[in-house]
């Protein structure tokens, strides 16, 4: 059972049922093997979120939620308050490939602790730029995740 969050912490998405965002298979994942370079895609997602999300809507990435969550997603110690030391120490210490790797998990996580239950009810940029990432690496949107994205929920 993972430790509890932080104070000021969010859960991650109600919809994905305590599923890490993983941008590739075992990637970051403390019982896989780290990913060696990030999945296709990847920078033109990264340079979108920079030019795009950071510029308007800042919170969405940098929240100390999303930190705690992409540190208890690659195994490293999360800490008490703030973020993790550790995280930044392996970001220190990483191969420029690696480095990215950990750059999109950041920026992933931080999306994931972002969502809220509005992101379900009006479709809105961030949201929908982070659950089509998903589904381009082969994540099945749910319905819900789907009406977030703007597109019509398949009939059950």
């Amino acid at each position: 059972m993972p430790p509890p969050a932080p104070p000021g912490a969010t859960p991650s998405s109600p919809t994905r049922h305590g599923q890490p965002p993983s941008p590739s298979a075992g990637s970051g994942s403390p019982n896989g093997p780290p990913a060696r370079r990030c999945p296709k895609g990847a920078g033109t997602f990264l340079a979108t979120t920079l030019a795009t999300t950071l510029a308007t809507d800042p919170e969405t990435v940098t929240r100390i939620g999303g930190n705690y969550l992409a540190a208890t997603l690659l195994g490293v110690a999360t800490g008490q308050y703030g973020r993790s030391s550790d995280l930044t120490a392996a970001i220190a210490k990483a191969s420029d490939t690696r480095a990215q790797v950990l750059t999109l998990v950041l920026v992933l996580a931080g999306y994931d602790n972002y969502l809220s239950r509005e992101d379900w009810r009006t479709v809105r940029q961030s949201p929908r730029r982070y659950l089509t990432y998903l589904a381009s690496l082969g994540y099945s949107l749910s319905d819900v995740e789907r009406r977030a994205c703007g597109e019509e929920v398949l009939p059950t």
